[in-house]
C-alpha cells in the first residue's frame, strides 16, 4: 500500500518537474517579482502577485499550476505592453516592465506543453484530440490577449 508522506504536496505525482517546467516556473517568478514595483496599471499588481504565487505553487510540485501560470503570463504581457511601449512613466520603470515581459516569454512559448495540465485542472479526460483542442484554445486565447491592447 503506497501511502503518501506528510511532506508531499497534495496531488503530487512524486515525479520531479520536467526541465521546461522548471524554466517556465522560475521565469514566471522573475516576471512577477519584476512587475510588482511597476505603477498600478489595470490590475497590474494583482496579476504580478498572482504570477509569483502560482510560481511557488508550481515549484511545490502541483503540476496543474503550470497551466494557470502560462495564462497569467499572457495576461501580464497584455497588461504591461502599452505601458512599456507608450508609457509616460520613468524610463527605469519602462525598462523593468520590458524585463518582466521578456521573463514571461518562456511561458508563452510553452503554451502547447501546458495544455494537458489545463485539461487535468478542468477535469477532462486526457486524450490526443482533447490535448490538441486545448492547445488550440490556449494558443488562440493567448494571441487574443496579447493583441487586445493593439486595438
Amino acid at each position: 500500500m503506497d501511502v503518501p508522506r506528510r511532506t508531499e504536496a497534495v496531488g503530487s505525482t512524486g515525479l520531479s518537474p520536467e526541465p521546461w517546467e522548471r524554466v517556465v516556473t522560475i521565469s514566471g517568478l522573475v516576471a512577477g517579482l519584476l512587475a510588482l514595483p511597476l505603477p498600478p496599471i489595470a490590475s497590474g499588481p494583482e496579476i504580478a502577485s498572482t504570477l509569483a504565487v502560482l510560481s511557488v505553487i508550481t515549484l511545490a510540485g502541483l503540476r496543474w499550476g503550470i497551466a494557470v501560470l502560462v495564462v497569467t503570463e499572457a495576461v501580464l504581457v497584455a497588461t504591461f505592453a502599452p505601458f512599456v511601449v507608450t508609457g509616460d512613466g520613468d524610463t527605469t520603470l519602462r525598462i523593468i516592465g520590458a524585463a518582466s515581459m521578456l521573463a514571461a516569454v518562456p511561458g508563452l512559448y510553452s503554451i502547447g506543453r501546458a495544455a494537458p495540465h489545463m485539461l487535468e485542472l478542468l477535469g477532462f479526460e486526457h486524450s490526443p484530440n482533447a490535448a490538441r483542442a486545448a492547445r488550440r484554445v490556449l494558443a488562440a486565447g493567448t494571441l487574443a490577449l496579447v493583441a487586445l491592447p493593439l486595438f
